[in-house]
């Protein structure tokens, strides 16, 4: 993306073409392979944007509501930008990703900043946010690599809940889904059958996941299919000795992959 912008003069300091601009050059950066060939700190210097950090690192905001469509949380985070701008000064750059989160690019110097923000936002805005950080970078040119470890950061709010902040650098290594037990299902589904009450239910169902987490936690992709397949075979086995449908419909298992927390999947 050639930024040679020679005529500073036509920006505004609001000017809607230079934030546009700006918002589609600092895209292009995260989303880059490294290899860039111009000179970062003069096209930043160019866009009126801090052009120096020191170990630059990337972090990524998130609202946890969810919006009836794309275009109503794009509006709900501009809302942050907005307020985050007021709030960051000169050395913080704010941008909005193509998925509608909120990049925040610094320095790591100043990353107490991102603890003094989070509970900002809590206190000013009616739903709580979840940021993802990356690790910090040697150049500037590489702040693409933080950028993906804050999203990868972010996903990790299955498991620590909304609302809170992710470092990257403190992400547990995920172990693959061993073969799915049956003789844990039919345990499960024993159980499920001779309790007293919903109590003795939710201990049933708290057990049967820890004994796939026990050696460590498990990518949410496989957490999925095995909630789908466990719902699927306490169904076959309902069937089989009742001879009725059970309670677990199809809009039922396909609303499993739309939980973003273990704690949502669980309670289900």
């Amino acid at each position: 993306m050639d930024m040679q912008i020679h005529n500073q003069g036509i920006f505004g300091k609001d000017n809607v073409i230079l934030k546009l601009m700006r918002n589609y050059y600092l895209m292009d950066l995260v989303s880059n392979d490294g290899e860039r060939q111009h000179n970062l700190k003069q096209e930043l210097s160019y866009l009126k944007l801090n052009p120096s950090f020191t170990f630059p690192v990337l972090a990524v905001v998130d609202s946890t509501s969810t919006f009836l469509n794309e275009r109503e949380k794009r509006k709900y985070m501009e809302g942050i930008i907005d307020f985050l701008q007021h709030q960051a000064g000169d050395n913080i750059i704010v941008f909005m990703d193509v998925e509608s989160h909120i990049g925040l690019l610094f320095s790591w110097v100043s990353k107490d900043f991102i603890e003094f923000i989070h509970d900002k936002l809590n206190e000013h805005f009616k739903y709580p946010v979840s940021i993802g950080v990356g690790k910090p970078c040697n150049r500037l040119e590489n702040v693409h690599q933080s950028y993906h470890q804050a999203l990868l950061a972010l996903q990790d709010k299955f498991y620590k809940g909304l609302g809170q902040i992710v470092y990257y650098s403190e992400l547990s290594n995920y172990q693959e889904l061993s073969n799915y037990p049956l003789t844990k299902e039919k345990e499960l589904y024993e159980f499920i059958r001779s309790a007293e009450d919903c109590i003795e239910i939710e201990f049933a169902v708290e057990d049967f996941y820890q004994y796939f987490l026990q050696n460590g936690l498990i990518d949410k992709t496989y957490i999925y299919e095995l909630t789908i397949r466990l719902l699927v075979g306490i169904e076959k086995r309902v069937q089989a000795e009742l001879g009725e449908v059970s309670a677990c419909k199809n809009v039922e298992i396909m609303s499993i992959v739309r939980m973003e927390t273990f704690q949502e999947l669980r309670i289900m």
